[in-house]
């Protein structure tokens, strides 16, 4: 027994006092809007003229930083007429409702340079949030922290079970053994079931794209950058950020209140913004680490962020070619989906809805290609359906990482829909329950699982341009239909000692 080694406990290892962690402060502060914490009230609303602006502070670093605001709607019930129902219920995007007010994203240094500049900001954010949340995330994470719709109670189903009978005003069929459920009875009861109309709702946004993106993770020395950067909001305009709709009670035993078309003159009649405030976690170093970042200031601190740039273009043709506009050393991905113009700033119909028919009646989108250069991406034209779905999921791996996977909330339904008509007719004639989500998108991105390293194509026109053709099955009815597309690309920002910045793309 004296011969074995003897073992000691971890408590008596005694490791080094050298190793330790580097010694500092986190404090989370709110900073108010220096042009006021609310815009519009209940009789003015908020609108595209309005401007939200923030300064960060020019101490500390920033480790992260998120929006606070409450928002309040109101709804314009219409005139009820025959065949269409009063609006007294609002809905919002229900995959990014906190993005909704933001039509555009800014982030400028302190001499004014523009390092972030992302317009159609709230589309952007739908368009990521419903392939990349999960439906559970955005039943709890989602709705509580910026206002998705939650689950679905008992109460929510009251009038949602209809049959044959039940468009007849017949009211004994209600729940009746053997009923059937509307086909967007779920989507129905979950987004009626939050209430906006001349209710307040607070939410928290974080942000989604360029240097202050939540997935980048950019610490920035904001002490040594000058007299401080600056953030602006520009607002969406009211039909943008909600879409006026009946309630379940007033549509009765219709199935689907959001498939009913609302009353003539229905609309959003304003929203308006309180308590606005950017949160932000501030970290303080020991004036050894600041020196060492200070140090590298003078050469110059890069730090790499998404560019996302967004256009529309009419494509009303059977075969479309469409020039995507972009200068980048690195273009990852190219998302785009059809949408019809009547759509925008109409508050009876979706603002961030895509089609595989933009029109009722019209052509469905076929087929489509990329041409980079002299090369096609891919090799042949890519069918709509489950090779562009597969596609899709490339073109957000090289966003995210090679471990993206999609979040399940997009069905086969919401992917492949069709723009219905927008006419009052009992029981139809409205937008829908379930937003279109028919979006198409490449990657041009060799190493997606290495999102830090360029290695997409580069665009310019100096050097490779880039353009898509989009071909529809026929030419039937595509005078409304647009497309709207996103190049998401890398650039490198450049933080100088003076508190200036030059940006790379």
């Amino acid at each position: 027994m004296e011969a074995m080694n003897v073992a000691l406990p971890p408590a008596l290892m005694y490791d080094s006092a050298e190793s330790r962690a580097i010694l500092s402060t986190r404090r989370t502060i709110s900073i108010k809007p220096t042009t006021g914490t609310s815009v519009g009230n209940s009789s003015t609303t908020a609108s595209t003229s309005d401007i939200v602006q923030f300064k960060l502070p020019n101490s500390g670093v920033l480790a992260n930083c998120y929006l606070r605001y409450t928002i309040n709607g109101a709804v314009d019930a219409g005139s009820n007429a025959t065949d269409s129902f009063a609006a007294n219920a609002l809905v919002c995007d229900p995959y990014a409702p906190s993005a909704a007010p933001i039509r555009r994203l800014v982030v400028a240094s302190s001499d004014g340079t523009e390092i972030t500049n992302v317009n159609n900001y709230h589309s952007y954010c739908s368009l990521m949030a419903r392939y990349k949340n999960s439906k559970e995330w955005s039943e709890t994470y989602g709705a509580n922290q910026e206002g998705c719709p939650g689950e679905i109670v008992y109460d929510d189903l009251a009038h949602v079970g209809f049959n044959e009978d039940a468009l007849t005003g017949n009211a004994e069929v209600k729940g009746a053994v053997g009923t059937s459920f509307h086909k967007d009875f779920e989507m129905n009861a979950k987004r009626l079931g939050r209430v906006w109309n001349n209710t307040d709702n607070t939410l928290v946004h974080k942000f989604q794209a360029g240097i202050l993106d939540q997935k980048n993770e950019a610490m920035l020395p904001l002490a040594l950058l000058g007299s401080g950067m600056n953030l602006y909001l520009h607002l969406a305009d009211k039909d943008e950020v909600f879409r006026a709709t009946p309630n379940q009670t007033s549509a009765g035993n219709a199935g689907s209140a959001l498939d009913c078309h609302p009353a003539v003159g229905a609309g959003v009649s304003n929203y308006h913004l309180k308590d606005i405030e950017l949160v932000c976690d501030l970290i303080f170093y020991p004036p050894e680490v600041m020196a060492s970042i200070q140090e590298k200031l003078c050469g110059g601190l890069k730090v790499r962020c998404d560019r996302i740039r967004t256009q529309t273009n009419a494509v009303s043709q059977e075969s479309n070619v469409v020039i995507l506009n972009e200068h980048a050393r690195s273009v990852n991905s190219v998302f785009f989906g059809i949408t019809n113009k009547s759509d925008k700033n109409n508050g009876r119909r979706e603002q961030n809805e895509y089609y595989k028919t933009g029109k009722s009646g019209g052509s469905a989108v076929k087929e489509f290609q990329l041409q980079v250069g002299s090369e096609n991406v891919p090799t042949n034209p890519c069918k709509f359906g489950s090779q562009s779905w597969v596609e899709l999921e490339k073109a957000m791996k090289a966003v995210y990482d090679e471990d993206f996977k999609f979040g399940n909330q997009i069905s086969r339904q919401a992917y492949e829909k069709g723009r219905g008509a927008d006419t009052a007719a009992a029981g139809s004639g409205g937008a829908g329950a379930t937003p279109g989500s028919a979006i198409m998108g490449l990657n041009l991105k060799s190493h997606p699982e290495i999102p830090s390293i360029m290695s997409g194509k580069s665009a310019s026109s100096g050097s490779i341009p880039i353009s898509l053709t989009l071909d529809y099955d026929g030419s039937t009815n595509l005078g409304d239909n647009e497309l709207q597309s996103w190049v998401v690309s890398d650039q490198i920002v450049e933080f100088l000692a003076d508190g200036s910045a030059l940006v790379h793309k």
